[in-house]
């Protein structure tokens, strides 16, 4: 398949589920910063598959699905999330470190899927997009959670790698694949989606503390004459 239509057909569903994460955001993030961040993942896919390439190591399961894959591809989606998004001032909710980090894995993704396309032709689109591309944002969605919590980053990043290489692992030519596509992808994913509720709540939370914050501060003091009414 042409690259180029590759890649456009490869966008159609990775800007669909973008669209429905940026939705499920109680308080919607700016969409430029949103598509800023899906392009920054697209860049990012490149960097990763040369590293990928290039990476020396042993020519093992565990090294190539948890270093060489796991590793690679999600320090390449990390790097324009701290760089670009992690200390801008629209980052200051949980919420927001899931759809930033999903839309970096879903640009990542739109490239990834688009090479494979361009390789083994535009049937495959349909597997990835349910599995490989949903596998994704969980990774990241995952670590984006940790961050936007801003608490445990360190293990929320290195538990989005184990997670990723273990995917990867099961779908190694020999392993269970439906292990990875029947149990531990949808368990991501719920895990994912519960880290979306939390994370919808405490903003939710959040705004009504503050709007009762301004009620009592913009309210009419009472007077001497009233307080002594009142007793």
């Amino acid at each position: 398949m042409d690259p180029w239509r590759a890649l456009l057909l490869a966008s159609a569903p990775t800007l669909l589920f973008l669209y429905l994460f940026w939705r499920r955001d109680a308080r919607r993030e700016p969409k430029a910063l949103v598509l800023k961040l899906f392009a920054l993942g697209a860049v990012a896919a490149a960097p990763a598959y040369f590293i990928e390439a290039w990476l020396p190591g042993p020519t093992t399961r565990l090294y190539d699905n948890f270093i060489r894959v796991g590793l690679v591809e999600e320090l390449m989606k990390l790097l324009p999330f701290l760089v670009f998004i992690y200390r801008h001032r629209e980052f200051d909710e949980p919420m927001d470190g899931i759809v930033y980090a999903v839309a970096v894995a879903l640009g990542f993704a739109t490239v990834e899927n688009a090479l494979y396309a361009t390789a083994y032709g535009g049937d495959i689109l349909v597997y990835r997009a349910f599995t490989s591309t949903l596998a994704h944002v969980a990774f990241t969605g995952l670590w984006g959670y940790a961050f936007g919590l801003r608490a445990r980053r360190v293990r929320g990043f290195a538990a989005g790698v184990a997670l990723h290489g273990a995917y990867d692992l099961l779908l190694s030519p020999g392993a269970p694949h439906l292990l990875a596509l029947l149990a531990l992808l949808p368990a991501l994913l719920l895990v994912l989606y519960l880290a979306v509720r939390s994370a919808n709540r405490h903003a939710t939370g959040s705004a009504a503390s503050a709007t009762s914050s301004m009620k009592n501060a913009t309210a009419p003091t009472p007077t001497c004459s009233e307080r002594a009414s009142t007793r």
